[in-house]
């Protein structure tokens, strides 16, 4: 299975998410993010199942991760089963798309929950 490392872009976004969305809120998720919060690398959105055969996700530069980029993952409950193929490292979001629209979708780990690995 190949990789795939969420690079740094040269624009960054002012991660403000419920600017991005038809519903006028963000659950907090902004708010949570900080003050002046930007995403400067890659966002990775899933839109229903994301196959096992896939490549794995990583919101850092490279397989080590300790580089502090700010790749963002975004999956919502339709992408079921297949969330082992995802690795957050610091500095990196995860982050459910029910969360910023006014319709409940919980997401279900058991079995096959991402990869977090954060810098002490």
């Amino acid at each position: 299975t190949a990789d795939i490392f969420l690079m740094p872009g040269t624009t960054p976004w002012a991660a403000d998410w419920k600017a991005s969305h038809t519903y006028p809120q963000d659950n907090g998720i902004s708010a949570h993010l900080g003050p002046n919060k930007q995403v400067t690398a890659g966002i990775w959105g899933v839109n229903g199942t994301y196959a096992g055969t896939n490549a794995n996700i990583h919101t850092s530069k490279t397989a080590a991760g300790a580089d502090d980029n700010d790749g963002v993952i975004e999956v919502g409950e339709a992408t079921k089963g297949t969330y082992n193929k995802f690795f957050v490292y610091s500095g990196g979001t995860f982050k459910n798309y029910g969360g910023c629209v006014n319709i409940s979708q919980a997401i279900d780990m058991r079995g096959a929950a991402p990869t977090f690995k954060m810098e002490v």
